[in-house]
């Protein structure tokens, strides 16, 4: 995402061939210089916005150093099993070393998909690619309270965001999705409030979504929205959207590295 940022800034669009080139002359001087690899944050904006033939190209560059690439896969709920089908193409046409950041399944729904997961990701790896996975070895997630929000709404940056949510029809399409994906992750006593930017707000910290709505006498989506308005981007939450079975399915696997997941508050 900040490859992509540094030249295509916060726009959701297929990069030009001169823009796709400056990327990858930005990665190759960042290899020369002594870079290890890639890292590609696929679930957040502006990294959700790329599609897999940028992908691809991109890593193919970073496999002609010997790199590797850690991503962070664009979906982990209803189509984890699809986001593991497009990095495995993006290894097969790349031959890059690739390696996915903490993997799960998130939300009830998709609990026990962990196993077909792993499936796709071994039988890559005996084709002879060269792809393992980290893990936390715990049932929730660390990251910022946004990423509940629908990417395309990120278009234009966090300036873009703040413009939607003062639009009456604009916030509606966005109130929707964000409705969508609180109900995805288990619903909103599942999400707790760790990190808030303002003095008024510290009250939240350490609150779920569902006592804070209450609080505020709001729908979860609507208190979402509202706290986004007010703090910007820097709210941290904690997702308990993970099967206890999962996490023990997968620290089985001889693939997986244990690894952490969290974001320093302010």
């Amino acid at each position: 995402g900040t490859v992509r940022m540094c030249i295509m800034g916060n726009d959701n669009q297929k990069p030009t061939e001169e823009e796709l080139e400056e990327m990858k002359k930005l990665i190759a001087k960042s290899m020369e210089e002594g870079a290890k690899g890639l890292s590609l944050g696929l679930i957040y904006p502006p990294g959700s916005y790329a599609e897999i033939e940028e992908l691809i190209e991109v890593c193919k560059l970073v496999a002609e150093y010997d790199g590797i690439v850690m991503v962070h896969m664009r979906n982990e709920q209803d189509k984890l099993l699809e986001s593991i089908d497009e990095m495995v193409q993006v290894v097969r046409e790349s031959k890059v070393r690739l390696h996915i950041s903490h993997l799960k399944a998130l939300g009830p729904k998709n609990w026990g998909k962990v196993t077909q997961a792993l499936e796709k990701i071994t039988t890559l790896r005996e084709e002879g690619f060269e792809i393992c996975f980290g893990q936390y070895p715990y049932a929730a997630s660390c990251t910022g309270l946004k990423v509940v929000v629908p990417g395309w709404a990120y278009e234009g940056g966090e300036q873009g965001f703040q413009k939607r949510l003062n639009d009456k029809e604009e916030y509606e399409k966005v109130l929707a999705g964000v409705n969508k994906n609180i109900k995805a992750r288990g619903g909103a006593d599942k999400i707790l409030i760790a990190t808030v930017a303002t003095k008024e707000n510290t009250w939240m910290a350490g609150k779920n979504l569902k006592v804070i709505s209450e609080k505020m006498n709001l729908e979860p989506g609507k208190t979402v929205l509202n706290i986004l308005k007010v703090e910007g981007p820097s709210v941290v939450a904690v997702y308990f959207s993970i099967s206890d079975q999962d996490v023990t399915t997968v620290m089985k696997n001889s693939l997986q590295t244990i690894c952490t997941d969290g974001i320093m508050g302010s």
